[in-house]
């Protein structure tokens, strides 16, 4: 007998040799398999995908369908309505776009007189050539 476990022996070798066959046999069913699945998840991939491109291309209208347009006639003399800006607008844009303030143009006074009849007393500030309020005059957001 031999000690050494790593030498084979006459019929450790015959049934290594019998085992050779059907072990690579094995392996290539293995192989096999494993691109058939990843095959089969990639196809399924690519389907969705194209499903899902195509929803996104497909028009939709709403579920009651569109409104019908009716023309309706006016008088030719009848002129688009004024709208008047509220002074807490008017302070909105003051405060936060001076190209706008520019072009609205609107005294000191007349700016002040409106915030505090409104609840919103405060004062301006004339600095390198900007002029700036006291207090926060809009609501806070939320």
């Amino acid at each position: 007998m031999n000690d050494d476990p790593m030498i084979l022996g006459p019929t450790g070798r015959e049934r290594r040799e019998a085992m050779l066959p059907t072990l690579l046999e094995d392996l290539h069913r293995v192989r096999r398999v494993r691109r058939r699945r990843r095959a089969a998840v990639a196809a399924l991939c690519l389907g969705a995908t194209l499903i899902g491109a195509a929803i996104m291309l497909v028009p939709r209208t709403p579920a009651g369908g569109a409104p019908e347009r009716v023309a309706i006639e006016t008088p030719a003399e009848t002129a688009p309505p004024m709208v008047e800006a509220r002074a807490v607008v008017v302070a909105r844009f003051v405060e936060t776009d001076h190209e706008i303030a520019g072009r609205l143009g609107i005294d000191d006074d007349t700016l002040l007189t409106a915030l505090a009849e409104i609840g919103r007393p405060t004062g301006l500030v004339r600095r390198d050539g900007h002029v700036r309020l006291t207090r926060n005059v809009v609501n806070p957001p939320g």
